[in-house]
């Protein structure tokens, strides 16, 4: 028996692994287990031969080898965790234009953000979080390596959700289900940075400075000179690290 992927590649039935059930009344509750995974090696005419018993460690062997996933991998240093279908990384305080997109028509009154779009400024340093294809971004205070004790503060932008920091995710950024965790990161990475900020999000209280989110930008981007972000306004997530890994 042969099959073909949507690359053309052509794979033969090698063998197959049946999971069974075990039936209530046989003498399951005395072994604790509820089920077993068989193996069945193909013959020729593609019928199974009689099948052997596998246990959790042959299992995972199994799968992480078929596909390559066993093998090394160099990871950035920015990487803080990973998991099979989660990552967590870190970005540094960047020099790089920020930018805005209001409606006119809706937001008047924010519409000076438009203006300032485009200026190069401090980026805080930011943590991002991809959890079954949710992004997740909190900002930090330094740019230090986090360890599970770091305190998450709130993004200073719109699109992020202040109680658990989901994002909108921007024109450009789509999770597919193809691209590996680290490729996802690198879009993350690129992309973000170069998204526009626009629509009004909650309290828009996201930062300590008397006019809120509007109010720091504006000063903050009229600012001829920016050395550094004023960390000291960022607000507590009254989270840490740790408790994101959990």
């Amino acid at each position: 028996m042969e099959v073909m992927t949507p690359n053309e590649t052509n794979f033969r039935l090698a063998g197959a692994i049946l999971f069974y059930q075990c039936k209530s009344g046989y003498g399951c509750s005395s072994s604790g287990q509820k089920a077993a995974a068989i193996f069945h090696s193909a013959r020729e005419d593609g019928s199974l031969a009689p099948g052997r018993a596998l246990d959790l460690k042959a299992l995972e062997y199994f799968f992480r080898n078929s596909n390559g996933a066993d093998q090394l991998k160099f990871q950035d240093s920015k990487i803080l965790a990973r998991s099979c279908n989660s990552i967590v990384w870190y970005e540094k305080s960047r020099r790089a234009p920020i930018y805005f997109q209001i409606d006119r028509k809706n937001e008047p009154g924010r519409a000076i953000l438009n203006k300032l779009s485009g200026r190069t400024v401090v980026w805080p340093p930011l943590l991002f979080v991809i959890m079954n294809g949710i992004l997740l971004c909190r900002a930090l205070k330094s740019n230090r390596r986090p360890t599970p004790k770091t305190k998450l503060y709130i993004a200073p932008l719109t699109h992020i959700n202040e109680a658990n920091g989901a994002v909108c995710l921007p024109e450009g950024i789509r999770f597919d289900r193809e691209s590996s965790l680290e490729e996802k990161v690198k879009m993350v990475s690129e992309l973000f940075y170069l998204g526009t900020f626009g629509h009004a999000t909650h309290s828009m209280r996201q930062i300590e400075h008397p006019g809120g989110h509007d109010g720091f930008w504006v000063e903050y981007l009229k600012k001829k000179k920016h050395d550094r972000f004023p960390v000291e306004l960022l607000k507590p997530a009254n989270q840490t690290l740790g408790e994101i890994l959990k």
